[in-house]
């Protein structure tokens, strides 16, 4: 899930200011099904325009029962095959729910234990640390982000013929944990596959073959595997770029994290089974008390801001929170797009997949639960019912003047009567709001205040004192999140000096990604590292630890993760997140320009 970062917030508000709003159509009313095709339909068929998309099914859960699933456009459009309920599709990161499921299942047999150290499962489990020691990492901290892993390990990741998942292990004992165990919510395909190896530990045979068996099998997802088994992926649609044109495919290493193919409809029955207490077809697949931990809400961290999750299962969404207790996930690939939403109150449940890279899933399966749960509860959002964000956690800094690193670069504060926020070239005046948050108000030309509201957007900041850190949350609407914390400037060793410049892949990495730009330089006395990859980009702080390590510093996922420096004058190279990066050009002292 991405969020609006505090330092790039202006611009992005300036381009959405002049992007012209779609009015939805109007929800369908209490118990018409046929109204709420038609909706669907039209939802979608607007998604599909807008985004270039080539093949879309949906469907619809209404207790123990999936009540509607559609098929639009082409699961292959050169050879005319349409997209129906049971296309098949890769999940991508909704393939976490099922390994969470599959989790939870062992548990029940005695064979896991959600709260016990992952070493009792993976006794070689280790990873590098510059933390004291603390608590022990475990299933429950991996299935719900707060384990401390790093996000990924790209190198290796995708490829005609990954290795297997469980080589992962081996890789991590290179690596340093970003956070202690529990220090807050932080986004990791390690971590989930870390339980994956867990699972097929404790079950005593490969992972596909006993998902397959003890899961799939049990709920009717005929057509879903974690292995491209030839009966699924026959089923399997193309997969289209963000221009519609078909593209090449490639396996995953990550298998538990992202390596599920399935059809819509067969999440529909992933779906019944938890709201029928772990029941489907008459076979109890998971005990009552498993099916609603996966989708109970787990203990948080004051970092967390409002970010809640159960087992894998995010209920962070505001926009249905008329309705109830919302859980979901959303899943990528390069070529695929995915996301599931259940309202485990009224026993619905929405997913919609696409194999189009262009696709936004998340704002077309929102739309068709605000449909779902029209046309059976009758609730409708209302003007009344809009989530007013928390007042941010810890105490107020007691000066928050000073640098912060964060998700998107250097942020500069200087207090007093009339704060401000300078990053990356924006300059924002800061005014005292409620509850202890600070409205910002871009200046133009650096002296003209304008407020933030005129683009129609709900922001703020804070700079508070957390666990003994000055952190600066964001309020984005009615979501907070923790997206730096404060760094001093101190000497950078000369031994990173030489490391400044621009780098490249080095070769015979499958990532199928074009990487644009890598480069590491001087901004306002901090070492910084840019990288740049189709169309997007990140800045962070690079803030030395050693003589050849260095961590991105600020919070969040990839922050406070490991960047390595090796290699003679001449010869220098950069390794992070299993990549190897070098370098292009002399070093320059001059900075950012």
């Amino acid at each position: 899930m991405r969020r609006i970062t505090l330092v790039v917030l202006a611009g992005l508000l300036v381009l959405a200011a002049c992007a012209p709003a779609v009015a939805p159509p109007p929800l369908p009313p209490q118990g018409d099904w046929q109204a709420f095709d038609a909706y669907a339909a039209a939802v979608i068929d607007r998604e599909m325009a807008r985004y270039k998309l080539v093949g879309v099914s949906a469907a619809v859960v209404d207790g123990d029962k999936v009540v509607w699933a559609r098929g639009f456009g082409w699961a292959d459009e050169a050879g005319g095959v349409p997209a129906g309920p049971d296309t098949v599709y890769r999940a991508g990161s909704v393939s976490k729910l099922l390994n969470a499921a599959a989790v939870m299942q062992l548990c029940d047999r005695g064979a896991l234990a959600l709260d016990r150290p992952v070493t009792d499962y993976v006794p070689e489990f280790s990873l590098r640390s510059r933390f004291p020691p603390g608590p022990p990492v475990t299933l429950r901290l991996l299935l719900t982000h707060h384990a401390g892993l790093p996000s990924d390990i790209v190198g290796g990741m995708w490829g005609d013929d990954p290795p297997p998942f469980t080589t992962i292990v081996a890789r991590l004992r290179e690596e340093y944990a970003a956070y202690p165990p529990g220090y807050m919510a932080a986004y990791s395909n390690v971590g989930s596959c870390l339980a994956g190896v867990a699972v097929e530990r404790a079950a005593g045979e490969p992972y596909a073959g006993y998902l397959d068996r003890e899961l799939l099998a049990p709920l009717g997802m005929a057509h879903s595997s974690f292995a491209p088994r030839p009966e699924v992926v026959g089923c399997l649609a193309k997969g289209y770029d963000r221009d519609g044109r078909e593209g090449r495919d490639v396996g995953i290493r990550d298998v538990p994290a992202g390596g599920l193919y399935t059809s819509a409809a067969d999440l529909g029955r992933f779906l019944a089974m938890l709201f029928g207490a772990g029941q489907s077809g008459g076979r109890q697949v998971l005990s009552p008390a498993a099916a609603r931990e996966l989708l109970r809400e787990q203990p948080a961290s004051p970092l967390d801001g409002t970010f809640r999750i159960g087992l894998e299962f995010f209920l962070e969404y505001p926009e249905l929170a008329y309705a109830g207790r919302i859980a979901g996930h959303g899943g990528e690939t390069y070529l695929f797009r995915c996301h599931v939403l259940a309202a485990p109150d009224h026993g619905l449940g929405v997913i919609v997949m696409t194999n189009s890279a262009g696709a936004r899933s998340k704002d077309a399966v929102v739309g068709l639960m605000k449909a779902a749960v029209a046309v059976k509860t009758g609730l409708t959002p209302g003007t009344d019912t809009a989530v007013k964000a928390p007042p941010p956690p810890g105490a107020p800094a007691a000066d928050p003047g000073g640098c912060y690193g964060t998700a998107a670069g250097l942020a500069k504060v200087t207090s007093g009567a009339r704060p401000e926020l300078e990053a990356r070239g924006w300059r924002l005046r800061l005014t005292p709001g409620e509850d202890g948050w600070l409205t910002p108000a871009l200046l133009l030309g650096g002296a003209v205040p304008v407020p933030l509201t005129l683009f129609g957007k709900d922001v703020a900041v804070a700079f508070r004192t957390v666990n003994g850190e000055d952190v600066v949350f964001l309020r984005d609407g009615p979501r907070v999140s923790a997206v730096g914390k404060r760094c001093a400037p101190s000497p950078i060793p000369p031994a990173w000096l030489r490391f400044i410049g621009g780098y490249e892949f080095v070769g015979g990495q499958n990532l199928q990604l074009q990487l644009d730009e890598f480069r590491v330089f001087l901004e306002d006395g901090f070492l910084t590292v840019e990288l740049a990859a189709e169309g997007e980009s990140g800045r962070f702080v690079l803030l030395p630890v050693a003589e050849n390590e260095a961590v991105l510093y600020g919070l969040g996922r990839r922050m406070m993760e490991t960047m390595t420096a090796a290699g003679p004058p001449g010869g220098e190279r950069l390794h992070f997140a299993g990549l190897e990066f070098r370098k292009l050009q002399a070093a320059s002292l001059l900075g950012d320009h």
